[in-house]
């Protein structure tokens, strides 16, 4: 368990105790703390809630937590840590909504929230934090559209938004964010076109579209478009419903990253 005595250490700043075997919650005097400006918790075997007192390590800017058992609602006081720019709760078991007081967190720049229990709808709050570059909310129960305010937050570098229960329509917003390298949309409900303003993204090197319900594919301007399509990682269109890619999509080129496009 963690000690109850670490709350003796009231100057203390940054405290990394992952990868170990820690079981149990937090110690009441945790929250002496104050100074605390990074606690990494991850990968042990942590469970419970996260304490509505979380707010008060107020000087708090990272917080990972991913990997262990932690579950209930985000609490509302983690919207309160005014100084956190990196915020990692991936790989536990957190339910409930993402509440719009996202916006709260001005200064995240990193947002992973992977592998949970989520809900709802994406707050269209969340295109205001104009500092972040990656944002995970994969594999989750998420539903509805991805919100056209999300294309606000231009800085964005990676949209992992993939195994959830998303629907609707790439927002147009998203091909204007000209740092955007990642975009992990597979595995959900979307439909209607893929567009060649995805070939305007200079940066982008990862694209995963497939198994979805999108019907059409702007292949023969994609095509046209001038882009360098060795700048791709891995890029995946299958699995949706539409069929017989381009001529430019079967390229020595890219043999080594995914180009079928596949009739569902």
């Amino acid at each position: 368990e963690i000690p109850n005595e670490l709350g003796l250490l009231v100057n203390l700043e940054i405290l990394r105790l992952q990868n170990n075997f820690l079981k149990g919650v937090f110690p009441e005097s945790f929250w002496n703390l104050k100074k605390l400006r990074l606690l990494n918790l991850s990968n042990n075997n942590l469970k419970g809630i996260i304490p509505d007192k979380i707010n008060e390590l107020v000087s708090l800017e990272e917080l990972w937590l991913s990997g262990n058992q932690f579950s209930g609602d985000l609490p509302y006081q983690i919207y309160l840590l005014s100084n956190l720019t990196h915020l990692n709760i991936s790989e536990n078991y957190i339910q409930g909504n993402l509440n719009e007081s996202i916006s709260r967190l001005s200064k995240l720049e990193y947002l992973n929230l992977w592998d949970n229990q989520l809900s709802g709808f994406i707050p269209p709050d969340i295109g205001s934090l104009s500092k972040l570059e990656f944002l995970s909310l994969g594999g989750n129960q998420l539903v509805g559209e991805i919100p056209q305010e999300l294309g606000n937050a231009k800085l964005l570098q990676s949209i992992a938004l993939f195994e959830n229960d998303l629907s609707g329509t790439i927002p147009v917003s998203l091909t204007e964010l000209p740092r955007l390298k990642y975009l992990g949309l597979f595995d959900n409900n979307f439909q209607g076109n893929i567009s060649n303003n995805l070939m305007n993204i200079l940066d982008l090197s990862y694209l995963r579209l497939n198994k979805n319900r999108f019907n059409t594919i702007d292949q023969d301007s994609m095509c046209a478009s001038g882009y360098d399509w060795r700048n791709f990682i891995f890029y995946d269109v299958s699995d949706n419903r539409f069929e017989n890619p381009s001529i430019c999509l079967q390229t020595d080129d890219i043999l080594k990253i995914q180009s079928s496009v596949l009739k569902k």
